[in-house]
């Protein structure tokens, strides 16, 4: 009786983890992958400007 009560209780806990706040809601989903794409540009930003990448190179056909 125990067992199958742990299997569900970890169940919903793995469910509560990957949906995260993600709902039915489309324009709210909308929201956070704006959000995510806008930071994922700012840490690519960053990381090529930390590795001195921000300008092409002299190289490049840019």
């Amino acid at each position: 009786m125990v067992k199958p009560i742990k299997n569900c209780i970890v169940f919903l806990m793995i469910m509560a983890f990957i949906s995260g706040c993600y709902t039915f809601n489309r324009s709210h989903n909308a929201d956070h992958n704006r959000a995510l794409k806008k930071d994922m540009g700012a840490l690519h930003k960053d990381v090529d400007s930390f590795l001195g990448t921000a300008e092409p190179s002299q190289l490049s056909d840019r």
